[in-house]
This record gives structure tokens, sequence and C-alpha cells, in this order.
């Protein structure tokens, strides 16, 4: 059975079942207590004046309100969903309630929380970029050890696997290991053998609209089938903002 994942389907589901369960105990509270003054001028003895699946649909809506912080647009999409305009002003009076509590706590929300842990600078916590020194072992003069300090100081987060005394040989042959060692782990199947290239004197222009049309993430550099570097999404959204006479380092890229 599939579930749906990501973040409208298990954040409306959730507020829709404790809105559910709210409703039904007002429900319950005004079948049983329909004297009280806050139902009586408003229902009739043994009458149905509670819709619990109301209370679903506002709970709905605030939970989901409280994690992304969308108040127009979310009125908007629950509107979509449920095409009654008689439940728009509950609904507004939810999605608002939710983004001021949920700023009481944490002013940021989901998508902001993502943005910033996927931006080029990340909080001490997470980083792992913080001069984390692999042990190398070269032989003959393979690739400099200063390449791959270079590639860990731009990895966007810490990949598991890799510890401070990891071992990285740069040889075309497995080296040779004890029998009580695991094996090697041969990553040529599921390596890039054809990525797109560009060369060192690609305008900058032209590497930009082969990223805006081809959706590409990132591209190598070339000089005569010999590798300079790479050029990630963030690096052309960096210079995008430079061109602009914008801060690249204020930007939070998604």
């Amino acid at each position: 059975m599939k579930i749906p994942s990501g973040l409208f389907i298990p954040s409306m589901a959730v507020g829709a079942i404790a809105g559910r369960i709210v409703g039904i105990a007002v429900e319950q509270m005004a079948y049983h207590h329909h004297d009280w003054i806050i139902f009586k001028n408003w229902c009739r003895p043994g009458a149905d004046c509670v819709t619990p699946g109301l209370y679903a649909m506002v709970g709905a809506a605030a939970c989901l309100g409280g994690v992304t912080r969308m108040t127009v647009s979310l009125v908007v999409i629950m509107f979509e969903l449920t095409g009654g305009l008689e439940y728009i002003v509950p609904l507004m009076a939810a999605a608002v309630t939710s983004k001021w509590v949920a700023d009481a706590f944490n002013k940021e929300g989901i998508y902001g929380g993502h943005i910033r842990a996927n931006a080029t600078r990340t909080g001490p916590g997470t980083k792992f970029t913080h001069r984390r020194q692999l042990r190398t072992q070269t032989r003959s003069s393979g690739s400099a050890a200063e390449d791959l300090t270079l590639a860990i100081k731009t990895a966007r987060q810490k990949q598991d696997g890799v510890v401070s005394n990891s071992m990285v040989y740069f040889t075309e042959d497995a080296p040779q290991l004890p029998a009580s060692c695991p094996q090697p782990l041969k990553l040529r199947r599921i390596l890039n053998l054809s990525p797109f290239t560009v060369t060192d004197h690609t305008p900058m222009e032209t590497v930009v609209d082969i990223f805006r049309k081809l959706g590409l993430r990132q591209c190598l550099v070339t000089r005569s089938g010999r590798l300079l570097g790479i050029i990630t999404k963030k690096d052309v959204l960096r210079h995008m903002a430079q061109m602009t006479n914008q801060d690249p380092e204020s930007i939070m890229f998604n």
C-alpha cells in the first residue's frame, strides 16, 4: 500500500484527525448538554447542530498553516478542495491563528528550514566543512589530497559512512586488504560516465542558459578533456545575484 508523504498530506491528515476528535467531543456535549448557554440559543434538542467534518477541515487547515505559514494561499487551497464559500471565514480564522501561534515558537516555516538546510552556509551543528581532514594515502603521482579537501569543503551535508579516519586511496586498482576487512565498494555501476561538460572558455551567459533550460544541478568544467572543476546550481544562482547587485551570501538557495 502506497502512503503519501511530503508536507501537505501528512500535515492535513494530522490536523484533520485532531479536528475530528474535537468536533465529535463538541457534538456529544451539544447532544447531552443542550441546555448550556453556548448551545441553548443555537441547537434545538435532538437536532444535529455540530458538524464534526467542518472541525476536521478547519483542523487540517490550521495544522498545514502552522507548518508552512501560509495564509491566503492556504484558504484558496482549502476552498478548492471543499468548494464551499460558507467555510471561508472559519478557514481564514484558523489560518491566521495557526500562523500567530507558530510564529510565537519559531519564526521560520518548514520551507524556510529546508532552504536554510540546503544553503551554502549551514549551522555549526550540521556543517560538514569545519576543517575535517580525511586520512589520505596516495601512491605515485595520483590526485592530490587538496582535491579531496576541496571536495569536502563544497559538500552540502554530512555524508553517511564518511568519518574522520576514513581511508581514501587514489589508485586505479583496489589495495590489498586483510581477509577480515570488508571488500572494497565498486561504484562504477552507479557512476555517470557521460556527464554534461563545458569548457573553461564557455561564456557565463551560455552556462546560465544551459542550467535554466536543461534543469541541471551541476556541470563539469574541462580543458582538453581534463577536469578543472564543477559548477553547481548554487554557483549559478550566486552569480545571478551578483549580476543584480545583490549580496549572494544573504540569499538562501532552494
